[in-house]
């Protein structure tokens, strides 16, 4: 085998580095050819990383690309990098930023565009930011510009990270690093060039389909006859053009002061109506703020715009963010309405958008004035045809006949003229005007004819004989005038038959003889009225109402021949001009009226006032009815139910108040019953006593309170006597001197010999008493009279002001009279019931109980008061004749110390029942109780006589006292009884007959009462 030389070390690795460099050349060619291959941006990064790989065998690579400027700096934004550099960092890397940092790195690179490889970043902080080395562990980073002419666009990264060696590279690799990114570069402004060529074409054949778009859409305008559809076509080119997916175009309402829904697009159910407007004033929303400051609003987020403030209920359904508004305006300047559009995300439109916008809606306003001009020109055109028909029919179906004559002929006739003569209208036209005139007047109207149409009379007026189909003659008023007709002259005119008007004339002739025949025989006064002229007719009845002949009515004024003022107090002057004034405006009137004769009598009347149409000037028609008798009777009806009305009140009062006095005699019966056994007790405490004895003396004074009610009732307790009233008011009123103010004199007028009356003296005095006081209190501490008289009297006349039912026969009368204060009538209605009172400290039981007493006495009651007059009060007593009965003394009752026997106590109360019991019981009695009639028969049933007394209330529940009473003596007839009540004693006997005063106990009663009426009884037996 021949020997093999050995390879020369230096030209093996001069042959190495050539095949290096031969890699590298080829991998740079085919780096530069594929980077003028690649059309996308991301293609180019690709290609790039992927050749410098290949030039500079290293694996982590990324590519910034420059920023704009902002705020005056740029920095590098990672677009590209390898999957080493995603495997190490993952998403961290997406639009990460770098700066330009000032370091030799970031200078060189920026400023100078060299490449630039750091070695060893951590330890030379002047080269490269050390903050950015330790973020990203770098250990070297290699920097290649993408520069090309000068103009940067971007950086080639390639990093070691710590753990790696420190990158190296020699000036092959640099070089070819440096001319493959400026052919990367020259890719990326081609790229760009090329990309804003197309966007430059897009943007033309956008702006070619936009103009189409507007051309179609000013066609729309012009030629649609729809406003809305019109409309809504221009608002949906703006939802694809604007990016605004919601438009609406708000119209102008009548007043200009709010604004409604016209039409809308993408936004169903948006609307503001006439109900729900859209305010421009006062209003927060983008439409109403252009609309108010007539110029456009843009809102980039309505959710935090301050203008936009609480935002109406229709543009928050919308959940819009952004909103745009454009005023439409007129040609004057006026607000048409507005166009406002809305959208979800925001933002502020485009230049370009906000520029289509503000020609569509110059669009929108041509629309709105066209379709205005439009609806004008519509409303004049219908106005006229209207017109033209309103004339057409008026000719064609007018009452009243139309002609037109030329050359001596006439050329039209309408219907109602045709109707006047018999012709038909074929007939009547061509036909000489002497045909139709009789020929008494044929001349005159000829010549008339003649005149005008030779201009000489332009219009005239007259009356003339014609003759219509078959010689029949009609009497005719025509009213012609001097036309042009076809360029010549000719005379138009109206022609009206007046035969029936003078028929008719005639007829009025009669049917007013007629009419005034009824109106002088009507029973009512009739008048007819002119409001300055006064009366011009007054029928016979009108004369006899007013007592004075019809030349004395005629041409007086109304109100002249009345009082001053008119019943309710209105003067008769106002009233007369106030009813002329309603009735002028057609308003029939109904209404009374007083009149004075000349004797000075009034008449009462109803009036009846109506419009009449008298020669161009109102006339009125007056009716009047006498209804004085018919008032008089009503009046006096009236004044009867005023005063049964008065008295069922009272009565009904009296009835309450008899009851709520008999309620509280029993409890008063019980409290003072308690308080007296309770006071006789041996060992009460005298503290206790005191209290005893001021509980008693209240009871007592409450007991007064029932008595007062009781006697308002009429159902008091009673102790009648001959009274001698004269008497009784001397020594009455001498008593009651102290307690009269001394401002206040008392005046006495008593009559002499006067017949006594059936009564019972505490209670008349009582009577007396009330009436002096309150007459001498109506004097309010000034000075004044009260007078009082006793006389005698028939039977008063009842009336109105009357109370009670008196008898017949002669009456002793009372009468206190004072010259105080008097009292209204609304305070005179009301002065007899229970508790009303006119003083600040009174109980309003003084008058009630006066005409309670009276009224049980048998009398009655009159008062008569005026304001500022003072008041009178009189009462009326039956007066008594014959001999007195002789009065039988009464022995005081006598008491036992003890007593014994059964009683039986029948009472609903139980308090009474229980004060009862005790009494008895500490007596050495008995007792048994009822609560009712039926219990205590019961009870007579089973103890048979062992019962010695009943005491029985006499008003009870369930049973009546009568009929308790009328069994209790069926079953014992002997059996005593004792009434209780606290009624009036006499009243409350003649219920019960068979029991005398002695079996009588009224109520209140105290222990003592009640065992001396059980003893006198029980005793008897």
């Amino acid at each position: 085998m021949p020997e093999t030389s050995k390879a020369d070390p230096r030209e093996t690795s001069l042959l190495q580095r050539a095949l290096e460099d031969a890699e590298q050349y080829r991998a740079l060619a085919e780096g530069i050819l594929a980077l003028t291959l690649c059309r996308t941006e991301q293609e180019i990064f690709d290609a790039l990383m992927s050749r410098a790989e290949k030039i500079f065998p290293k694996d982590h690579w990324a590519i910034g690309k420059l920023s704009d400027v902002k705020d005056g700096r740029q920095e590098f934004e990672l677009e590209a990098w390898t999957s080493t550099m995603q495997e190490r960092f993952g998403d961290t890397l997406k639009g990460l930023r770098l700066p330009i940092m000032a370091t030799d790195f970031s200078r060189k690179i920026y400023f100078e565009h060299q490449i630039v490889l750091v070695e060893d970043c951590p330890n030379h902080p002047d080269q490269f930011d050390p903050l950015a080395a330790q973020r990203f562990g770098l250990r070297s980073i290699l920097g290649v510009p993408l520069a090309q002419s000068g103009h940067l666009v971007g950086v080639l990264y390639c990093v070691a990270f710590l753990e790696e060696p420190s990158l190296m590279a020699n000036d092959f690799q640099a070089r070819g690093l440096q001319n493959l990114c400026r052919v990367a570069a020259l890719a990326l402004d081609r790229q760009r060039a090329h990309s804003e060529l197309e966007r430059q074409l897009d943007s033309a054949f956008r702006l070619n389909g936009r103009l189409k778009l507007l051309q179609s859409s000013l066609s729309q305008v012009t030629a649609q006859t729809d406003l809305e559809l019109a409309l809504r076509s221009l608002l949906e080119v703006l939802v694809e053009s604007t990016g605004y997916p919601k438009w609406a175009i708000h119209k102008t309402a009548e007043g200009g002061d709010h604004l409604r829904t016209l039409v809308q697009v993408g936004a169903p159910g948006f609307a503001f109506t006439e109900a729900n407007p859209l305010l421009i004033a006062s209003g927060s929303a983008p439409g109403s703020r252009a609309a108010a400051t007539g110029g456009v609003v843009v809102v980039e987020d309505l959710a935090s715009d301050a203008a936009s403030g609480d935002l109406p209920a229709p543009i928050r359904a919308l959940q819009a963010r952004a909103a745009v508004s454009v005023p439409l305006k007129g040609r004057q300047g006026s607000l048409l309405g507005v166009m406002s559009g809305f959208r979800a995300k925001p933002g502020q439109p485009s230049e370009e958008a906000l520029s289509e916008i503000r020609f569509f809606a110059d669009l929108a306003t041509l629309a709105l004035e066209r379709y205005r001009l439009l609806e004008r020109l519509q409303s004049e055109l219908a106005q006229r045809k209207e017109s033209e028909d309103l004339y057409r029919t008026l000719v064609e179906e007018g009452l009243t006949g139309v002609y037109l004559i030329q050359d001596g002929v006439f050329q039209y006739v309408n219907p109602a003229f045709c109707r006047v003569f018999g012709y038909s209208e074929s007939e009547m036209k061509g036909m000489p005007v002497g045909n139709l005139v009789a020929p008494s007047d044929r001349e005159t109207v000829l010549n008339n004819v003649r005149k005008r149409v030779a201009g000489q009379l332009q219009s005239i007026r007259y009356t003339f004989l014609a003759l219509g189909k078959g010689a029949r003659e009609i009497l005719v008023e025509v009213h012609g005038s001097s036309v042009q007709h076809n360029g010549r002259p000719a005379v138009l005119g109206v022609l009206l038959d007046i035969s029936e008007r003078q028929r008719a004339a005639r007829a009025l002739e009669v049917s007013e003889a007629r009419f005034r025949q009824l109106f002088d025989d009507s029973p009512d006064a009739i008048f007819l009225i002119d409001p300055d002229k006064g009366y011009l007719l007054a029928n016979h009845a009108a004369t006899v109402l007013l007592g004075r002949p019809a030349d004395q009515i005629i041409g007086t004024m109304p109100g002249s021949m009345s009082p001053e003022l008119q019943s309710d107090g209105e003067p008769s002057s106002e009233r007369a001009r106030r009813v002329l004034a309603a009735a002028a405006k057609g308003e029939a009137q109904r209404f009374d009226w007083v009149n004075l004769r000349p004797d000075g009598s009034s008449v009462q009347t109803r009036a009846h006032l109506a419009l009449l149409q008298g020669e161009g000037r109102p006339v009125f028609q007056l009716i009047l009815r006498d209804v004085t008798a018919e008032r008089r009777a009503t009046a006096e009806r009236e004044a009867m139910e005023r005063q049964l009305f008065q008295v069922q009140k009272l009565e009904s009062l009296g009835v309450m108040a008899g009851g709520v006095a008999h309620d509280f005699n029993n409890l008063l019966t019980g409290i003072l019953g308690h308080a007296d056994l309770a006071l006789a007790a041996p060992d009460a405490p005298a503290g206790l006593v005191r209290h005893l004895e001021a509980l008693r003396a209240g009871a007592l004074r409450a007991s007064d309170l029932t008595r007062q009610l009781l006697a308002y009732s009429g159902k008091g307790a009673f102790a009648m006597r001959r009274v001698e009233l004269s008497n009784l008011v001397a020594e009455t009123v001498g008593l009651l001197e102290v307690s009269i103010p001394k401002a206040v004199s008392v005046r006495l007028d008593l009559g002499n010999a006067l017949p006594p009356i059936q009564g019972d003296r505490a209670q008349l005095s009582q009577v007396l008493m009330n009436l002096v006081i309150n007459a001498a209190e109506a004097m309010d501490g000034s000075e004044g009279t009260v007078r009082v008289t006793t006389a005698l009297g028939a039977a008063p006349i009842p009336d109105a002001g009357l109370q009670g039912n008196p008898g017949d026969g002669p009456h002793v009368i009372l009468r206190v009279a004072d010259t105080g204060a008097g009292m209204d009538e609304a305070t005179l209605a009301r002065i007899f019931e229970p508790f009303f009172t006119t003083k600040f400290t009174g109980r309003g039981l003084g008058l009630p109980a006066v005409l309670g007493i009276v009224r049980g006495h048998g009398g009655a009651l009159r008062v008569k008061s005026e304001p500022g007059e003072g008041t009178v009060f009189t009462a009326y007593f039956p007066a008594v004749t014959g001999e007195a009965d002789p009065e039988t003394p009464t022995a005081p009752p006598q008491e036992s110390g003890t007593g014994s026997g059964l009683v039986l106590v029948v009472d609903d109360d139980p308090g009474v029942r229980a004060v009862a019991r005790q009494t008895l019981e500490m007596r050495g009695y008995r007792v048994i109780e009822a609560e009712d009639g039926a219990v205590a028969l019961d009870h007579v049933r089973i103890q048979g006589g062992r019962i010695s007394l009943v005491v029985l209330d006499a008003t009870m529940p369930n049973m009546s006292g009568e009929s308790t009473l009328r069994e209790l003596q069926d079953l014992c007839p002997d059996l005593p009884v004792l009434l209780s009540s606290g009624y009036d004693e006499q009243a409350t006997l003649k219920r019960f007959p068979s029991l005398g005063s002695e079996s009588f106990l009224p109520k209140p009663y105290g222990p003592r009462d009640l065992l001396a009426k059980v003893q006198r009884l029980t005793e008897r037996k």
